[in-house]
């Protein structure tokens, strides 16, 4: 019995025998997002908190500006031919993008 929604799992996975999947099933899918993931939060975000919140000011900025720029055209080879990280559909990375 689940206290927060009053139903037992039983009755739940029968109404909806398929729910939406936020990471991939097959294991090698599923390392491909996260390996994504990391490299979102690694690069994408280090860059920008490095342009926003620099105290040295211009070189500093400058180098990550352009650690950003290279790392959003690699995403940018990636996004090319789908719409979302997951094909046609949201996933996981996707949200982790935002």
């Amino acid at each position: 019995m689940n206290p927060f929604i009053r139903k037992s799992s039983s009755s739940s996975t029968t109404a909806n025998p398929s729910p939406a999947r936020l990471l991939p099933s097959n294991p090698y899918n599923r390392a491909q997002v996260r390996f994504w993931a990391d490299y979102i939060n690694k690069k994408i975000y280090d860059s920008g908190r490095k342009i926003s919140f620099s105290s040295k000011g211009g070189e500093a900025q400058e180098a990550a500006k352009t650690k950003l720029i290279a790392s959003l055209k690699v995403l940018e080879r990636v996004l090319v031919t789908n719409p979302f990280f997951g094909g046609n559909s949201l996933c996981f990375l996707d949200i982790a993008y935002l």
